[in-house]
């Protein structure tokens, strides 16, 4: 695992520094919940009480972070967040070859490089945002507001592809600022630096957990 460091101003770095650990760690839940999918039916029913809840954790901390950055506007860390900084809005503007780029053309980015459509995106966004208010956040249970097993949970797929869309998008604007600190960036921010798919799923292989749920 390689970690990078770089340094931006006070407001800059915060946006950048907390959207990057929002979505690794959401790229890690992800993956693990994954992990745990395919040792269903291995575990012991000794521990299915716990395996159940420990998928489920995995599965609605995804939820959770995917929330905090493609949910609604008002989220603090939402993506669209970037654009408020005028410096990052030049960066990504740079970046994307997207002259005077706005909310619709960051997403367009985004989806662009996660091979997901708009419409894909819309069905997904009002999915899972609907699984986070009426399940996760709070618990709808009114039967004028959810009826039995309207409920579903949101398939996590798109929510890595974006994840990873974002977080790799999120390392090349980290990279324009400098190595060390000087009068103008002095607040470091660092991410771990593998800046493509493959790389993201290689290093992800490397972190599985070496864990037996055989019986003893």
């Amino acid at each position: 695992m390689n970690i990078e460091r770089k340094f931006l101003p006070h407001s800059e770095s915060r946006i950048i520094k907390n959207m990057l650990e929002i979505a690794i760690a959401g790229i890690h839940y992800v993956h693990y919940k994954r992990v745990f999918d395919r040792l269903d039916g291995t575990i012991s029913s000794k521990n299915d009480c716990w395996y159940v809840h420990t998928i489920n954790s995995y599965n609605d901390s995804a939820v959770s972070s995917w929330c905090m950055l493609f949910g609604t506007d008002s989220e603090p860390t939402h993506y669209s967040k970037l654009l408020a900084e005028e410096k990052i809005a030049e960066k990504l503007s740079t970046l994307s070859h997207s002259p005077n780029i706005d909310r619709n053309a960051l997403r367009t980015v985004i989806l662009n490089s996660a091979n997901i459509s708009l419409e894909e995106y819309d069905a997904y966004w009002t999915r899972t945002t609907s699984y986070r208010n009426q399940s996760l956040i709070h618990r709808e249970h009114h039967p004028n507001k959810i009826r039995n097993r309207e409920l579903q949970y949101p398939i996590l797929d798109p929510a890595k592809q974006t994840l990873m869309s974002l977080y790799i998008l999120l390392i090349k604007l980290a990279r324009t600022y400098p190595n060390e600190p000087d009068q103008h960036n002095v607040y470091p921010v660092e991410f771990i630096s593998e800046d493509s798919i493959d790389k993201l799923e290689s290093y992800l292989q490397s972190v599985n957990p070496n864990i037996n749920f055989s019986e003893q």
